[in-house]
């Protein structure tokens, strides 16, 4: 995510993950079109992460790991491990841009998580 320019600047496989083309995809989408039932936490984590990004001088080893539900363009829910960190800082620390990697982790079940 470029924050200066307010775009996403990569979406290389987001089509076969959530059904969105990569023209359609932007950060409103990862932000609106999380599940119901994750929105309050994740929300809570996220602005959290960025507050602390903003008002803290990060480092590229500073990384952010949460697993959640996002809904597809077709409205249907997808377990994903969202990996993120500081790609882009100014000289005082504050972040320019940041990398997230979505991984589907739908394949394991809540039984295998102990």
């Amino acid at each position: 995510m470029d924050w200066k320019g307010n775009k996403v600047t990569d979406q290389r496989n987001i089509e076969q993950l959530l059904g969105y083309p990569g023209n359609d995809f932007n950060d409103s989408i990862i932000h609106t079109r999380i599940h119901p039932e994750d929105i309050a936490v994740v929300s809570r984590v996220i602005r959290g992460i960025v507050e602390h990004y903003v008002n803290t001088e990060v480092g590229k080893e500073t990384y952010l790991t949460i697993t959640y539900r996002l809904l597809k363009k077709n409205g249907m829910p997808v377990k994903v491990l969202r990996q993120s960190g500081a790609y882009g800082t100014f000289g005082g620390g504050s972040l320019i841009s940041n990398w997230s990697m979505l991984t589907d982790i739908g394949f394991i079940s809540n039984d295998q998580v102990e």
